[in-house]
């Protein structure tokens, strides 16, 4: 038997029965979470998420998790539901959190899979960038100077890739807001590589024991 529903988020229990049904799950992730992203994704929202919108998205994704506990029931059918539903909320929260998943996600919504596309690249240009800023990495890494978190060379290394990063999600915005599907599939794997950038200077810092990394 079922602890008294009003426990669980009235707007979640339609969500929660289609795990027990064979009923698709939620259109998309945006529909989550209502709160947070009220216009719903790209052109009609936007792509980019402030601060404070991430901060909301989290609150949200937190009272939702909390409304879904599998300790809420304790109808089996339920309590499995509740399980799955609490994970693909942790899928949806993770990947509308991060602007490389959303960008993937978005395109997948329409239809464009860019899984693969880091290993078809044609960018000659941008791999040689992508090298030589890896090389970078490989050098702070080895030098007995600036290789962590407060070191020149390395917050330098880090500022210059940041703004790589910003420039692109920038990209992501405008071509997700146009409707631009093809520049969103570049912009998405421009953005994956200069991640990597980014989780390797991480490592170096976290190697040189310079404490928590950035991000």
């Amino acid at each position: 038997m079922m602890v008294p529903t009003r426990t669980m988020a009235p707007r979640l229990l339609p969500f929660l029965r289609t795990f027990t049904t064979k009923h698709p799950p939620p259109p998309h992730y945006y529909t989550l979470f209502p709160h947070s992203l009220p216009s719903g994704p790209p052109p009609s929202g936007p792509f980019t998420l402030s601060q404070i919108t991430l901060k909301s998205l989290r609150r949200e994704f937190l009272k939702s998790q909390q409304s879904v506990h599998p300790d809420l029931t304790q109808d089996p059918s339920l309590k499995l539901a509740a399980q799955n539903t609490s994970a693909y909320l942790n899928t949806a929260y993770r990947t509308l959190g991060d602007p490389l998943l959303r960008a993937q996600y978005l395109l997948r919504m329409r239809g464009v899979e860019v899984e693969d596309e880091a290993g078809s690249v044609e960018d000659m240009v941008l791999l040689a960038e992508v090298m030589e800023a890896m090389e970078e990495v490989d050098e702070i890494e080895g030098s007995d100077e600036g290789g962590g978190k407060g070191g020149e060379k390395w917050d330098r290394a880090w500022g210059v890739n940041e703004r790589r990063i910003r420039e692109e999600v920038d990209g992501l915005e405008e071509a997700f807001r146009n409707d631009e599907l093809e520049k969103a599939k570049v912009g998405c794997v421009r953005l994956r590589y200069w991640g990597n950038v980014k989780r390797r200077l991480e490592d170096v810092q976290e190697g040189k024991g310079m404490g928590e990394s950035k991000g």
